[in-house]
């Protein structure tokens, strides 16, 4: 992927890149200082709808033909109202030194607790941090929910045997079976007016006796 040097900075220059079609961005690494870029914004599409997001981007600046970078990406940032992307980080790596990245979760089945229950799969995570080489990134954590009943959950603790390289923490939740909150609410108030329920006059008659 080729890139270019940002002769300027600032918000109003960046403003007039992307009217242009152009997304500005940071190289930064170990060998190098932070470094303003600028690249076309149909090669961040094309790189992103390839899943770029955890590949290695090989980045030349400018006419370089010797030099090229292995980097990832870092960071996207998104226009809140709009979605557009408006700036990426990329980062110099080492091909032989691990890294820490985000590696998006794939669900695979259907839930018993959804199939059977009527409950919903809850995702507190979307994304899991892992530790290895470049070479050697995943495109996707694969976790399978199929036997998964209401009230249960798979904590990242669950996964570490199939993924060992998972570096997050063990004791956050990944994904669960729920009721949704309105049988949730209704299975609430039920219970509550159980427990408000009076005693019928007849029973206390009863118990009297027997005592």
């Amino acid at each position: 992927m080729r890139a270019k040097r940002r002769t300027e900075t600032g918000k109003g220059h960046s403003k007039r890149l992307r009217k242009q079609g152009i997304i500005p961005g940071v190289l930064y690494g170990p060998e190098e200082d932070p470094t303003p870029i600028e690249i076309e914004r149909v090669q961040m599409e094309e790189l992103l709808h390839a899943g770029g997001e955890t590949a290695l981007v090989t980045l030349l600046l400018g006419r370089e033909r010797k030099r090229d970078r292995k980097t990832i990406v870092r960071d996207l940032q998104y226009d809140p109202i709009h979605g557009d992307l408006t700036h990426v980080d990329f980062q110099h790596i080492s091909l032989t030194q691990t890294i820490n990245v985000e590696i998006p979760i794939s669900v695979v089945g259907i839930p018993d607790g959804v199939r059977n229950s009527e409950g919903i799969l809850d995702h507190t995570m979307h994304s899991l941090e892992l530790s290895c080489l470049p070479m050697e990134i995943p495109d996707h954590v694969e976790v399978d929910v199929t036997e998964l009943g209401l009230g249960q959950s798979i904590q990242v603790a669950d996964l570490l045997e199939q993924e060992s390289r998972i570096i997050s923490d063990p004791e956050r939740v990944v994904l669960s079976v729920i009721l949704p909150k309105k049988a949730a609410l209704v299975e609430e108030v039920e219970e509550e007016e159980k427990l408000a329920e009076p005693e019928v006059i007849g029973e206390q008659e009863e118990e009297a006796e027997e005592e």
